[in-house]
């Protein structure tokens, strides 16, 4: 039986309206940080829920927490719901692309890959499903199930208003709504680890998507952590710490293959976000998450754009100066655009400027 309970015990209900998020099985959960965060989290779900439980964690300042018993090996299952359309075949196939190896992976309609929670190494996979995602998870323990599934949501982008992003880049380019109607439910790919993604960022420096490919996974082999659930389900290493890449330094990065200045970059942005001088979370605006990350070596608008749309959910972010995009708006035949040229035509595209970049890339694949 699965249960809703306050932590210290106050009370505890059957609450039958979880079925709602799908089947639970073999796995512990903790959802939300008190009353408010919960019922929050269920208004947003249409999920019905006992309003004097809630009460009595809100009021008495306890933690509400869904429970389970758990040994790892079978999957906790949930259905992630979501406002149509949904691009989950692009989203595949974007991740599949850059997909690293060791520790992701991305076939046969799925996306796998390792995680590091509040509960330990686990592994999380990805499937369609009638108007939801389907999230699969193993985890030992009692994971801590309120965060992981807003990070898996925040991953996927699944909270996006995709129609009225669409009307609104559609009304103000005509060009760029043709795209958008090839593409209906095109998200932003986020990331899992912001950090991750940063590292794959500067490895894809000035070379090709599969020469990063192969970067991202000497590095994992080299630096990765190990983790039995992960091998058993094929992403057998968890993406390394700041701290271990920062451990590592502009030697021990270099003999990865890579150029020194880019070692060096690499090595400063490790050391700074493990040192805590760099915080990889939203900032007050997008002007200040670009600022601190072109403080540090390496680290140009270009790469800080990306990061801050891709890893640190910025829907404005806009790499301009990226010859891809620059291609993707020209006319037929034409020279790519400047970097002037788009940045000015991008301002009509605002506060979804990321949007925009996602199909532009897209149309060139």
């Amino acid at each position: 039986m699965h249960h809703v309970v306050t932590e210290p015990p106050v009370t505890a209900h059957v609450l039958h309206a979880f079925d709602g998020l799908g089947q639970f099985g073999g796995a512990g959960a903790r959802i939300g940080v008190g009353g408010e965060a919960i019922k929050a989290w269920l208004i947003r779900r249409d999920i019905p829920y006992d309003a004097s439980v809630l009460r009595a964690a809100r009021d008495e300042g306890h933690l509400l927490v869904f429970r389970t018993d758990t040994d790892g090996e079978a999957p906790l299952t949930l259905k992630l719901p979501y406002s149509s359309p949904y691009d989950f075949e692009g989203m595949l196939e974007y991740r599949k692309a850059r997909a690293i190896p060791g520790v992701e992976v991305a076939s046969h309609g799925t996306y796998r890959r390792s995680v590091a929670t509040s509960a330990g190494a686990g592994v999380l996979e990805i499937a369609p499903g009638d108007n939801a995602i389907e999230l699969r998870v193993w985890l030992k323990g009692t994971p801590d199930l309120y965060p992981l599934v807003e990070r898996v949501r925040r991953m996927l982008d699944l909270d996006a208003d995709t129609l009225a992003i669409a009307a609104h880049l559609s009304k103000q380019d005509k060009a760029l709504g043709k795209l958008l109607s090839k593409r209906p439910g095109m998200r932003v790919p986020a990331a899992w680890d912001p950090f991750e993604l940063a590292v794959r960022a500067i490895l894809g420096q000035q070379v090709s998507v599969a020469a990063a490919t192969t970067l991202s996974g000497r590095m994992v082999e080299r630096f990765g952590t190990p983790h039995p659930v992960g091998e058993r389900h094929g992403v057998p290493r968890l993406f390394p710490s700041a701290a271990t890449l920062a451990a590592a330094g502009e030697d021990g990065l270099a003999k990865l293959g890579m150029p020194g200045a880019r070692a060096r970059g690499l090595a400063a942005f490790s050391k700074a976000v493990a040192d805590g001088a760099l915080s990889l979370t939203p900032a007050a605006d997008l002007e200040s998450a670009i600022e601190a990350m072109c403080a540090i070596e390496g680290i140009g608008p270009w790469t800080a754009h990306y990061v801050a749309l891709r890893g640190l959910g910025e829907p404005d972010a806009f790499p301009g100066s990226d010859l891809g995009l620059r291609k993707a708006l020209a006319a037929q035949g034409a020279k790519p655009l400047s970097e002037a040229e788009l940045l000015k035509r991008a301002e009509l595209w605002r506060p979804w400027r990321g949007y925009a970049a996602i199909h532009l890339w897209s149309s060139l694949a």
